[in-house]
């Protein structure tokens, strides 16, 4: 069973033209891709921030969108792991 999936919704902002939410379980929205028009291309959504994407197709703004969630959730769990180490030790 796959646990993530891309699922295509309704824009959440008019000026996007389409929106790919990435899902776990189907309940938790990893986050979006999202296509902006054709003068500015596919970014993503990730925690309310936006930013763009160098993709030119939803192929690969897709892949992009993985490698930068991987880099995400690598970086959150950096984070906490230094406050309890940081909490550890006092």
């Amino acid at each position: 069973m796959n646990k993530i999936e891309w699922i295509e919704v309704e824009p959440q902002q008019e000026d996007w033209q389409r929106q790919i939410d990435i899902m776990y379980l189907e309940m938790c929205n990893v986050g979006s891709v999202v296509y902006f028009g054709e003068e500015m291309g596919w970014g993503y959504v990730i925690d309310g921030m936006v930013d763009v994407l160098l993709a030119e197709t939803e192929e690969d703004a897709k892949k992009e969108m993985v490698e930068i969630i991987i880099n995400h959730c690598d970086d959150e769990i950096n984070y906490y792991k230094d406050i309890k180490e940081s909490i550890d030790e006092f």
